[in-house]
């Protein structure tokens, strides 16, 4: 009898030596997303809010807009935060001190974000174009503590748990590169509507654009991009300029969600503005 408590007591210590490791992905958040674009400075503005839902289960403290290129660095200013507690630190130094990504987070832990509020503020300022991509999210729970000498080089199921660490990603509008205006095939830039139709096919694929409104983008690329391949160039300026209008009108009509509007439109007036044709 003695030899089974013993050998309970044994067992009992080995599992509470163990740490008990909690993701910070115990948070459920909106994000909502506004891009300008100042026709003065050539710069796009691009302005989040978040809310926290009243399911989460932590407070969230960090909020970071991972970049797809090193290079984006600098093409990225006056990044803010929510005045007057979250972090406020302007183009390179945020960069340079806190890796490839674009970074916020409270001061204190008083001025988390709870369940059921919401923060608007974050902002930034980049000649780069609204594109699709991730946000990363993360709730606060203490981390996981090891005996000395024995915390592990990664911590399996925590810091691997997103490809930026232990929160939550989430699809929303980030910045990257305009539409590439190559040629294929020598004599017009065919690369350029393919562009716009793999980003509208992203967009479909997150839910920001209803399968009516993607019919008919799909069309007008289509109907642009044989214009151009016939050697009529202004039809398809053209075509592109009523692909803005469509949209704008999808937009009001709740067709397209903003984020999807953000990405096709600016992109489609891009192509249209710098659209060439050499026969």
């Amino acid at each position: 009898m003695r030899k089974i408590v013993f050998l309970c007591f044994i067992i009992s210590f080995m599992f509470a030596e163990q740490p008990v490791i909690i993701p910070r992905n115990k948070i459920d958040i909106e994000i909502k997303v506004n891009v300008s674009f100042d026709t003065t400075t050539n710069l796009f503005t691009f302005n989040y809010k978040l809310k926290s839902l009243p399911t989460s289960e932590q407070n969230l403290w960090a909020f970071c807009i991972p970049l797809k290129d090193t290079s984006y660095k600098s093409k990225i200013t006056e990044v803010s935060g929510p005045p007057p507690d979250w972090w406020n630190i302007s183009g390179e130094d945020a960069l340079y001190t806190f890796g490839e990504w674009i970074p916020w987070g409270p001061i204190d832990s008083i001025n988390d974000l709870k369940p059921g509020d919401s923060l608007s503020g974050f902002s930034f300022k980049t000649t780069l174009f609204p594109d699709i991509g991730d946000a990363y999210v993360e709730g606060y729970h203490p981390p996981p503590s090891f005996p000395p000498g024995q915390v592990p080089p990664l911590i399996e199921g925590y810091e691997d748990l997103t490809p930026y660490g232990p929160g939550k990603v989430y699809k929303t509008v980030v910045c990257g590169k305009e539409p590439s205006l190559g040629s294929s095939n020598g004599n017009y830039p065919d690369s350029a509507f393919i562009h716009l139709r793999d980003r509208l096919d992203k967009c479909k694929e997150q839910g920001w654009v209803t399968q009516h409104a993607y019919e008919q983008i799909w069309r007008i690329i289509g109907h642009a991009w044989n214009h151009i391949e016939n050697g009529r160039l202004e039809q398809s300026k053209r075509t592109l300029t009523r692909l803005m209008n469509t949209l704008e009108r999808f937009k009001e009509q709740e067709k397209i969600k903003p984020e999807a509007f953000y990405i096709m439109y600016y992109r489609t007036k891009y192509v249209r503005d710098n659209l060439w044709y050499n026969p």
